[in-house]
Parts: structure tokens; C-alpha cells; sequence
């Protein structure tokens, strides 16, 4: 099933059912969408999550500061908790394929762009001890600054530069608090670009192995691109692709994760793919049927 192939339909009567966000047509949504009470339920929805934790956090402290003890650390968490269970299928999925004589379990990588503070590339390395060993890498993507400046108005509306900033340190502090395995991890810093992606093959090319797993979670369409574009050389027949964000404005071709990947499709009209499962509100899985030879050279 080509991807561009996805029962609109049904898709669209899915989110209407779980979300209520788009009762109308995707036209006349898309002429009334900056102006729409939607617009402040969709923003306020995405941070619930970051502000619920933060202000427990906030509770906490001020209890512990009342009873005279250390605050804690700053949250680990993941704004979208779904990913959890994307992941384990994903993980399962592969190892399905390896009983079947495909094994991107060995020798192959799980990378993630768009880290927040590292929750669920602290999940995926924990869980793929079930079923992985030393030669599975893991590969994580971040400006660590937070979101660059949107572009799109669609996407300027619902976030701001800096949006899901966490430190390097911070991450790598959450990580190393949690036991994560460093011998396999690499993390990567700087914002999503062309030219910043065509800096890493260029100087750390033979670090990266082809892709078994894949997360996107990067909200935005121009960040993207670029990750779709640095990924495609090491996209391999049976490589899982998963997107968190891919229908955060519904059946719209015209932004984020969701443009970009048609976009890809168009470029490179030999790439296939199947549609797995979806996940969450947003989130959609895909596992790579054909790479074609011009993706790999």
C-alpha cells in the first residue's frame, strides 16, 4: 500500500470521534482555523502534559521545602505518553520480521529527532535489551534549544520558538540517572537544516548504521524535510517509520510531518511504504516496502 493511499474518509471520522476537531470540511477548516476556538484547544491539549508535571513538580517542592528536604530534579516525561506503546509494537514488529529471516535487529540503529528531555529514547534503549545486543545502536537528534521560529501561519499559531527546550546536559543527566546504556547511544546537537545534516554524514558518516526504527517527532514541516532527506540513505526495506505528530491538523497536506513525507514521496517516486498502525491522537507508523537505488548512493 503506497502511502499517499490512506482512507481519508475514515481516517477523518476516526479523529472526529476521538478528538471532535474537524466537524467541517478540511477547506473550510483551513480558512477558519487561525481564527477558531479549535485553535486554543489544540495548543492547550499538546502542553497539558508539561504543565500538569510541572506543576506537581512545583507542589512537591514546596512541600519538601516546608519539611526541610532537597527538592527533586526536573521531570522525566514524554508529552505524548503513546509513544510508549508505539514503540513496543515497533520493537515487536521487528522481531517478528527477524523469526521470518529479516533481522534489522543486529547491525542496524533506532534513531529519534526531537528528544525533549529523552524519555522515550530512554524507553526505546531499555526495552530493546529484550532484543538487541551490542551491535544495535542508538542515534538522538535535538537542538536541545527547543523549536526554531515556525513559518508556516498554521504552525505559528499553535507553537512558539523554544517550545520543548531541554539541555543537553539535562538530557544526558536523565539518561544517566535512569541507567541508560552509553556504550550505545550518540546524541547529536543543533537545529534541524540542511546544511547541518550535510555537516554530520559529512564528518560522522561512518557512525550511522541503517535505520531498523525511526521516530520523528519534530512537529514542524521545515524541520522535517531535512530529516527525511539526511534519513534516506540509510532507509533499508522493512525500516519502521514512525511519525508523532503526522496528523496534528487533521487530513492536511499543507503542514507539518505530514507534508513533508508527500513531499518526499514526490521526489523520490520509486520509495514505497506501508501504513501499520496509528498511535495516539497524531501519531502513524510505517514500515518502508522498496528503497530504490538513487535513495542509497
Amino acid at each position: 500500500m503506497e502511502i499517499i493511499r490512506l482512507n481519508e474518509n475514515h481516517r477523518a471520522k476516526e479523529r472526529n470521534a476521538n478528538a471532535g476537531y474537524f466537524s467541517y470540511s478540511i477547506d473550510l477548516a483551513r480558512s477558519h482555523f487561525l481564527s477558531s476556538p479549535i485553535l486554543t484547544i489544540h495548543r492547550v491539549r499538546r502542553k497539558i502534559c508539561q504543565v500538569m508535571s510541572e506543576f506537581r513538580l512545583g507542589l512537591t517542592r514546596l512541600a519538601r521545602a516546608i519539611l526541610g528536604r532537597k527538592p527533586p530534579a526536573d521531570p522525566f516525561y514524554s508529552v505524548n505518553p503513546d509513544v510508549f506503546i508505539a514503540l513496543v509494537k515497533a520493537f515487536n514488529l521487528q522481531q517478528i520480521a527477524r523469526v521470518s529471516g529479516q533481522d534489522l535487529l543486529a547491525g542496524h540503529g533506532y534513531y529519534e529527532f526531537g528528544l525533549f528531555r529523552g524519555a522515550s529514547l530512554w524507553f526505546a534503549e531499555q526495552i530493546s535489551r529484550e532484543y538487541t545486543g551490542k551491535s544495535f545502536y542508538f542515534f538522538g537528534f535535538d537542538s536541545f534549544r527547543g523549536l526554531p521560529r515556525p513559518k508556516l501561519e498554521i504552525e505559528a499559531a499553535v507553537y512558539r520558538k523554544g517550545d520543548f527546550a531541554c539541555s543537553i546536559g539535562q538530557v544526558t543527566e536523565n539518561l544517566k540517572k535512569y541507567r541508560a546504556d552509553f556504550a550505545r547511544i550518540r546524541l547529536y546537537k543543533g537545529f534541524f537544516s540542511p546544511a547541518h545534516f550535510a555537516r554530520l554524514a559529512r564528518e560522522q558518516k561512518k557512525e550511522f548504521l541503517p535505520v531498523s526504527i525511526c521516530l520523528i517527532d519534530v512537529d514542524l514541516y521545515e524541520s522535517t524535510v531535512p530529516v527525511l532527506d539526511f534519513i534516506a540513505p540509510y532507509l533499508v526495506t522493512g525500516s519502521l517509520l514512525l511519525f508523532d505528530d503526522f496528523n496534528q491538523f487533521g487530513p492536511d497536506n499543507q503542514s507539518g510531518e505530514r507534508r513533508a513525507l508527500l513531499e518526499f514521496k514526490a521526489r523520490y517516486p520509486l520509495f514505497r511504504a506501508e501504513h501499520l498502525f496509528d498511535y495516539g491522537r497524531e501519531g502513524v507508523a510505517f514500515r518502508v516496502l522498496s528503497m530504490p537505488s538513487e535513495l542509497a548512493q
